[in-house]
């Protein structure tokens, strides 16, 4: 697989000063991006300019270049950052996010691109890895942005900085073209606030109403966002069309607000709405609560006329609660029904329409993303047509854009010269000339402002563009193909073999399903309670060896430490009278049990000798969580005598002594985590004792501490005194460049050779990949040495797009 861009030449030794005249030639022949719709620039990075741009922190001075001003990164010198501050005055409270376009031709030297806006006593943050080598433009949302100091507001902007962080010891630069925000527009966000019951209500609001801002933001749609507070201030007069992301209960002087909005034609949707007044006056009649008696009860959204709404067929969704809304206008009508796991159509209606809007039964998640996308695109439209114009415009723009490409013409001409790589070339040429002749239709449609089937086309172009991608891609043989299966049932809960049969057909050979918990297991066990999944479908342990051996597929039991999730009441409850739970720096408690308390220890391992001697053929044991969730734990009385008992001094104040700025903070941030390490080493005794045959592993975070950091986590010490067989870090990232750069310093460690197989971040809220970013990072991986991969994880998004996608070149049969 090729790296992004037009290639650079290669890079020889020589001073800053080349590498800027090399940037500027190389940007000039390829191109900054586009535009996103609906923004404003506020830098324009003119070339004159670039002595506005005053260095910071030891920086070199920017120069001109030709098309921008080209920032030198010597980073071969023992630097860690560079930064450039330039003063500004600008009100910036209206805005969504923020775009820069910019270009680097050795993006590995780059750990993260940071902007940092000055206001009052204080700064608003961002940062975040460059994607690739080559043009490129990062969207930056408001929401990614942290206070630094004491910042004056939004509207009282003074100074921009640019930081980039160093990664590799490269020397490169920066060419930077537009920096410009993103402000509303007719659309608007409403987040959820008073319509909130509680402090719960609230955070998922904003939770949600972030998730559907970034899906926008992506897909090129121009929204503002407010609270639902502000509607009675007038917010909503200059919108055609608002979006109730999860308002539940709006109140009176707000429902006031709407009704208004209505009357002057304007549009709403609601997501999970608890409002029968905001019903009726939608045309739709609101019904109960209904919460889910089984698992797999609501699982996918299924569309009557998919194609009426330019969506796929199915949208993934699991979801346990609905509010459904049913039509009671002449106009209303049912768009979408909720369909189980076993694809079976409920009564319950997931999505109904008026000349007003749409209610859709439940909130929007976060699986099936893409799909979820073209979703959200589609409802918007419907709400308001114009919104068809720049959705359009950002989908012809991202057509190409494939893999590590750059454009239409670098993935067609790229992916040509890979041809001989396809089991069938021709067929994979005939894919490229249908993706090349779609492009005059394609402005054909803009020309007459057919944007609804330009969208149509440019999808089909860039889809056509990633089976091709597909088909040129390498495989194998011998390499580890795993999955993670978080819900523990499989595909439909009931039936392993249909998924262990799909997965291997489609080159899997290790599964990874979620079956312990820290208080609950979906097998039947003597020291944790039954789950639900246990009581409704079994023993699921059982089931999947027994689907799974037939098809010599390994099993690694995934365990989640610590973790009370699906626990019962009663089980928590014993657990916090008898002080295992975790304790806050603030005394709160939390629903995890104490890595720190021996009792706790103690279940771990029993539960580590049931399954090996009770299930004498699962491949390994797999664990998760193998840590603290973050600083604030664990501070309870426990933790406090064991760590005084091993430092042998007591402490005069707990947990002040212990906590960021105490006198012993260091020495306890040290024993935390080598206290984490010696149960590492606990387990993996007790498995050699229960049974020798069976591997461990764990699932860690990508990125190391030397201390552990705030997670007490310190994975290279299990690797280098061999507690675990092999290491599976959590590489969830859509950069390709932050993925190789936390490989190489993975694979780096003491006696890693052979025993890091990565996690890649299919569906993880980290990440979302399409099929050629997912075949991008497991090449990486290839490069790297590693022995196999782990995909995260088992979904729809999984079976239907991305395992068929690698089976045509990554996980292809190899003929003996």
């Amino acid at each position: 697989m090729t790296q992004s861009g037009t290639k650079p030449p290669p890079r020889p030794a020589g001073t800053a000063a080349w590498l800027v005249c090399l940037l500027a030639a190389w940007t000039l022949t390829t191109g900054a991006n586009p535009t996103h719709a609906a923004t404003r620039n506020i830098e324009s990075f003119a070339p004159a300019t670039a002595k506005t741009w005053t260095p910071f922190l030891d920086a070199s001075a920017p120069v001109a270049a030709t098309q921008g001003i080209a920032f030198p990164l010597p980073f071969s010198r023992k630097v860690d950052r560079a930064a450039w501050d330039k003063p500004v005055n600008l009100d910036l409270s209206a805005a969504t996010a923020f775009e820069i376009e910019l270009a680097c031709p050795h993006a590995a030297a780059i750990r993260q691109f940071g902007i940092y806006f000055k206001s009052g006593n204080g700064w608003y943050s961002a940062s975040k890895p460059l994607p690739g080598s080559g043009p490129q433009t990062l969207l930056f949302s408001k929401s990614d942005f942290s206070t630094e100091g004491t910042p004056a507001g939004w509207a009282r902007i003074t100074g921009i900085r640019l930081s980039p962080w160093k990664g590799e010891a490269l020397d490169t630069a920066l060419v930077l073209h537009r920096l410009a925000v993103i402000e509303g527009g007719s659309l608007l966000l409403v987040r959820g606030t008073s319509s909130c019951p509680d402090a719960d209500s609230r955070a998922v609001a904003a939770k949600t109403t972030e998730r559907l801002s970034r899906m926008l933001l992506e897909a090129g749609v121009p929204h503002g966002i407010v609270t639902d507070d502000d509607l009675e201030r007038g917010a909503l007069n200059k919108a055609r069309a608002a979006l109730l992301p999860y308002n539940p209960k709006p109140t009176a002087a707000q429902l006031k607000a709407l009704n208004a909005f209505l009357a002057r034609d304007g549009k709403l949707g609601v997501f999970y709405g608890a409002s029968s007044a905001l019903a009726t006056a939608m045309g739709f009649k609101l019904g109960p609560y209904i919460k889910a008696e089984r698992p797999d009860r609501w699982r996918s959204i299924v569309f009557a006329q998919p194609a009426e709404w330019l969506v796929p067929p199915r949208i993934w969704q699991k979801s346990a609660n609905l509010m459904p809304a049913l039509p009671a206008a002449r106009d209303a009508r049912v768009v979408a029904h909720w369909h189980n796991a076993r694809d079976v159509r409920q009564p319950e209606p997931a999505l109904v329409v008026s000349s007003r809007g749409f209610w859709m039964s439940h909130i929007l998640l976060n699986d099936d993303a893409p799909s979820k996308q073209k979703l959200l695109v589609s409802l918007c439209a419907h709400l308001d047509p114009t919104l068809w114009a720049p959705a359009t415009a950002q989908a012809v723009r991202q057509a190409g854009r494939v893999n590590d490409f750059t454009s239409l013409p670098h993935a067609l001409s790229e992916i040509e010269r890979l041809l001989p790589r396809a089991t069938h070339p021709e067929a994979t040429r005939a894919l490229l000339d249908t993706a090349r002749d779609l492009s005059g239709p394609i402005h054909q449609a803009l020309s007459a402002n057919q944007h609804r089937e330009a969208l149509h086309l440019a999808r089909r172009q860039r889809q056509l563009l990633l089976q091709a991608d597909a088909a040129v891609q390498l495989p194998r043989p011998g390499e580890l193909v795993g999955v993670w299966d978080h819900d523990g049932t499989g595909y439909v809960p009931g039936n392993w073999p249909a998924t262990v049969t799909h997965l291997a057909d489609h080159g899997v050979n290790a599964i990874f399903p979620n079956l312990a918990w820290g208080g609950c297991a979906h097998y039947p066990s003597k020291h944790l309670p039954a789950s639900t999944t246990q009581r409704l479908y079994g023993d699921q342990l059982a089931a999947v060896l027994a689907a799974a051996k037939p098809r010599h597929m390994q099993v690694h039991v995934w365990m989640v430490l610590w973790q009370l999730t699906g626990a019962p009441d009663t089980f928590i409850a014993r657990a916090k009278k008898e002080g295992r739970l975790q304790v806050t720096s603030s005394g709160a408690t939390r629903p995890w049990l104490s890595p720190h308390h021996p009792a706790n220890r103690k279940l771990v391992l029993d539960v580590i000798t049931e399954l090996a001697r009770t299930y004498p053929t699962i491949d390994g044991i797999h664990l998760d969580y193998i840590r603290l969730p973050d600083s604030q734990s664990c501070y309870s009385a426990t933790t406090r005598t064991r760590f005084e008992a091993a430092t042998k001094r007591k402490c005069a104040a707990w947990p002040a002594d212990v906590l960021p700025g105490g006198r012993r903070h260091s020495q306890f941030r040290t024993w935390r985590t080598r206290d984490i390490t010696a149960l590492v080493a606990d387990i993996r005794s007790t498995l050699r004792k229960a049974n020798p045959n069976i591997k461990l592993s764990a699932a860690v975070f990508g990125a190391i501490q030397p201390d552990g950091g705030n997670i007490a986590q310190y994975w290279p010490d299990w690797l280098r005194a061999g507690y675990v067989d092999f290491i599976v870090p959590m590489n969830y990232t859509e950069s390709s460049t932050e993925f190789a750069t936390l490989l190489r310093t993975q694979t780096a460690q003491p006696r890693a050779a052979g025993r890091i197989i990565p996690g890649i971040g299919v569906t993880a809220s980290e990440s979302r990949l399409d099929p050629a970013q997912v075949a991008r990072q497991i090449v990486l991986a290839r490069q790297a040495n590693c022995p196999g991969f782990v995909l995260f994880d088992l979904s729809g998004t999984l079976r239907d797009d991305t395992l068929p996608a690698l089976r045509q070149g990554i996980t292809r049969p190899v003929p003996e």
